[in-house]
């Protein structure tokens, strides 16, 4: 689970491929999502020369952080009962930070092009009165925000992005649970920190200290279970091909994560300071062009964690056509085109675009259709 199995499992499946066909593969490609993504930036970076096509969707790359976060999300839920959101109120959420930033966009649709742009508020919520299945109590507020802000020191320093408004009532697989500390960050992070960190069967996540343990834990497993090395130098001089995709409404792993990530590559490949490019400016995209040669980033907009898992956008696409078109014709992908798909029927399409580009309504035509969007940078018309 650290680094060393698709290392192992990768040359051993070489070996018996050129034993029994008489000749190695012409190319090898990994693709993996999640955890999947995790292994597969460390493949990259880790070993450079295992495959000539990476595929890394919604990587799960900073894992410690990861589950820092995923123990954030339990403890501002539950620590106090009160503070608990039932998943019948997600939906009521969902609507009301989808009906403040929708047209942000350009386009109403139900998609959050960029979620980052949201300014959703949800003190609006606040009940009136007593608490009410369509309203917020003043500690359901405070939790809320704390799930958008993402986990923070006592020094206010943040320890990993948070999650994004926009797709709220997805969010009872891994942030609420069913009911209080049933969630899956509940399943990965508590059993993480309580055997591989403490090695303490009765230990209670409610002794947690974000000052303490968090840097306890990135020296103890950080440098065997992360993959967040930005020194991508010898997988391009392999003539590697990284090809990255999260869904922006990924309440799993936060899509700011992997934008972070992607950013810390570019900065490196160009013996930059990161925070040269806290924001998408022309010197980002300049940077970004003299590496996309063998990195893209595609973000997903309206999508959850990894694909066809939900959500108004279009989950439904093929990366890995793309990423092996790369490889074997030197055909770097401009766009990709993604679909959603209701009751078995096509009913919206998009393109996908590089990092920073975002697919914009040219202003004529169907919504759904993705011959009229064009991908553009952020601030241009």
């Amino acid at each position: 689970y650290g680094h060393r199995a698709i290392h192992e499992m990768t040359e051993t499946s070489k070996r018996v491929i050129e034993a029994f066909y008489g000749n190695g593969p012409r190319h090898s490609y990994f693709d993996g999502c999640s955890t999947g993504g995790k292994q597969a930036l460390t493949e990259a970076q880790r070993y450079p020369d295992d495959y000539d096509g990476i595929l890394a969707g919604g990587p799960a790359n900073y894992f410690t952080h990861l589950m820092g976060s995923a123990l954030w999300t339990i403890i501002v839920t539950t620590k106090d009962p009160e503070s608990y959101i039932p998943p019948s109120k997600l939906g009521m959420i969902n609507d009301a930070s989808v009906a403040a930033c929708d047209a942000l966009d350009g386009v109403k649709d139900g998609i959050l092009n960029d979620p980052r742009k949201c300014r959703f508020d949800p003190s609006i919520l606040l009940c009136k009165g007593s608490d009410s299945p369509n309203c917020l109590t003043p500690k359901q507020i405070e939790a809320l925000k704390k799930i958008y802000s993402g986990p923070v020191d006592a020094l206010g320093k943040l320890i990993y992005p948070g999650i994004l408004p926009g797709f709220e009532k997805s969010w009872e697989r891994f942030i609420t649970g069913a009911t209080p500390g049933t969630s899956h960050n509940a399943d990965l992070a508590i059993p993480f920190f309580r055997y591989l960190m403490f090695g303490r069967p009765d230990w209670d996540f409610r002794t947690w200290d974000y000052e303490r343990d968090m840097p306890a834990t990135d020296e103890k497993l950080g440098p065997i279970i992360n993959a967040i090395d930005p020194d991508l130098r010898p997988f391009r001089a392999h003539g590697g091909k990284l090809l990255i995709y999260h869904g922006w409404q990924d309440s799993g792993i936060s899509p700011l994560n992997t934008i972070n990530y992607y950013k810390s590559v570019v900065a490196f490949m160009n013996q930059v300071d990161r925070s040269a490019f806290e924001r998408e400016t022309e010197t980002f995209f300049n940077a970004s062009k003299q590496t996309d040669s063998f990195i893209r980033l595609f973000m997903v907009p309206g999508v959850e964690h990894c694909d066809r898992l939900g959500g108004p956008g279009p989950d439904r696409s093929n990366f890995f056509g793309a990423l092996a078109n790369w490889v074997e014709r030197n055909q770097p992908p401009e766009t990709i085109p993604a679909s959603h798909v209701t009751n078995g029927a096509v009913d919206r399409t998009r393109p996908l675009c590089p990092f920073p580009s975002t697919a914009q309504y040219s202003g004529q035509g169907s919504i759904d259709d993705a011959a009229n969007f064009v991908c553009k940078l952020p601030n241009q018309n």
